[in-house]
């Protein structure tokens, strides 16, 4: 590898927030002067070549024994340097089997992953720094799961429930007892999130071993983002309000300079030994801010942070390859409110037609 040739691979291209992590490396190369290649991978096949990568292989999911395999044969193929997760499943299977693949990869210490990625463990350690969490606990028994939620207030009250490790929405619950008004009905999209405690003991009830779940008090407040970038020459922690969330994701976003957010999730890194790019969710009450989650990867929305005149996504790959000569500049940064909107576009293809709008 020269300074001027970079390979990498993006895991997960199909997801959502690909296509902004994408934007951010061809923004960082072309501002370095550096050819950048990228080969996406996805474990769906419905992504054919695009205009926004190179090129394109279906993968198994990482739970396959193939999994490994088929990432190596990509790796050789492309003389691949580095390769980027943008999946929680794909970033925690690489993180504890690094050394079986033959290249670099953006992921964090296999220990400070175990953490980072267990929003069971991660209340834990945040709560253990002095910081606020909602009332929180692991249950492993439906007798234990209603006993909790009884105790955090239901049926007065809302409760969540989530699987220790999950990425988006995945597995999450919001115990609600209210039944659903006709003015709801017919204003309101479904929300499979919210759901009785009874039908959820239901259908934890049909399975032979209940897993391990996460229960815990139900907060109101104004949710955030923190992108972070922790190397050995910087520490950046970017906040940003989460304004519209559509499926666990950020629609429109506001970055936001709040050094009651930056502090606490540079704690918590440092004490984790979590470092890299990775995100920090929150929901902030009274202000106060409460965590939600860690994501030790590149997060959905963290495209949004080149508006405040960083590039943490670029500068984390330069780091890791010790490129810091061709970092994007941090000098002009912008602390200014400013509001980030995602919006639609379209892959079209047939036989004959391959083009992104």
């Amino acid at each position: 590898m020269t300074s001027k040739d970079i390979k990498v691979i993006v895991t997960g291209i199909g997801a959502p927030g690909a296509y902004g992590t994408v934007f951010a490396l061809r923004k960082g190369a072309q501002t370095a002067g550096i050819n950048l290649q990228i080969v996406g991978t996805d474990t769906s096949n419905n992504f054919p070549l695009s205009s926004y990568y190179d090129h394109f292989h279906h993968v198994p999911l990482p739970s396959d024994e193939a999994y490994g395999t088929a990432l190596n044969s990509i790796i050789e193929k492309y003389c691949i340097d580095l390769v980027i997760p943008q999946t929680t499943a794909e970033t925690d299977w690489l993180s504890t089997n690094a050394e079986s693949i033959r290249t670099e990869v953006l992921v964090p210490d296999g220990e400070a992953i175990s953490v980072a990625n267990n929003k069971y463990k991660t209340a834990q350690l945040y709560k253990s720094l002095g910081y606020s969490v909602p009332d929180f606990c692991l249950v492993s028994s439906i007798s234990d799961l209603e006993a909790a939620a009884i105790r955090l207030g239901y049926p007065d009250k809302p409760v969540v429930l989530k699987p220790p490790i999950s990425n988006g929405m995945r597995g999450l619950r919001v115990l609600d007892s209210e039944a659903l008004s006709f003015e709801s009905f017919l204003s309101s999209k479904p929300d499979s999130a919210r759901c009785t405690l009874q039908s959820i003991l239901h259908t934890l009830s049909s399975i032979n071993e209940m897993p391990s779940l996460m229960v815990s008090e139900f907060i109101s407040g104004i949710e955030y983002s923190v992108d972070c970038l922790i190397t050995k020459s910087s520490r950046i922690a970017i906040p940003r309000r989460r304004d519209q969330i559509r499926s666990g994701i950020s629609y429109v976003s506001t970055l936001v300079n709040n050094e009651s957010l930056k502090q606490p999730s540079l704690d918590f890194a440092n004490a984790c030994g979590l470092t890299g790019v990775f995100g920090m969710q929150y929901i902030v009450r009274d202000n106060i801010p409460f965590i939600l989650e860690c994501n030790p990867r590149i997060q959905g929305t963290m495209i949004a942070t080149l508006a405040s005149g960083n590039n943490i996504i670029w500068n984390s790959v330069c780091n890791h390859l010790n490129l810091e000569d061709h970092c994007y500049s941090t000098t002009n940064q912008n602390w200014s409110e400013i509001t980030i909107r995602r919006y639609w576009g379209a892959l079209a293809f047939n036989d004959d037609i391959n083009e992104l709008y």
